[in-house]
């Protein structure tokens, strides 16, 4: 009986080992998922900052294109107003002088 005890409490001690053994495992294991995540969060965010830089620099871009090809609009519009208001000055001020004075 003794011996079949002491099988049994090998066997238990045994067991314990392995149990902690795993345990360590385990840890070692959550450890070594919890570095990967950090790697791969730190990726990513390093990956989306460039890529936001990226459509942000472009966005930049087309806004000045887009500014610069209104101001180029408004000077052609002004130059044009300018030019009508020369070559039509006279008959402007004929006109207005004749309203003034119909009344």
């Amino acid at each position: 009986m003794d011996t079949l005890v002491e099988q049994i409490s090998k066997i238990e001690i045994a067991a314990v080992k392995i149990m902690d053994e795993s345990d360590l495992q385990i840890k070692a294991m959550d450890e070594e998922a919890k570095k990967r995540i950090e790697s791969y969060d730190l990726s990513v965010d390093q990956s989306t900052e460039q890529n936001l830089a990226q459509v942000r620099q472009k966005l930049e871009s087309q806004r000045d294109q887009e500014l610069s090809q209104l101001k180029e609009q408004a000077m052609e519009a002004i130059l044009e107003l300018e030019n009508r208001y020369s070559k039509n000055h006279e008959t402007l001020a004929s006109q207005i002088l004749q309203k003034v004075i119909e009344g």
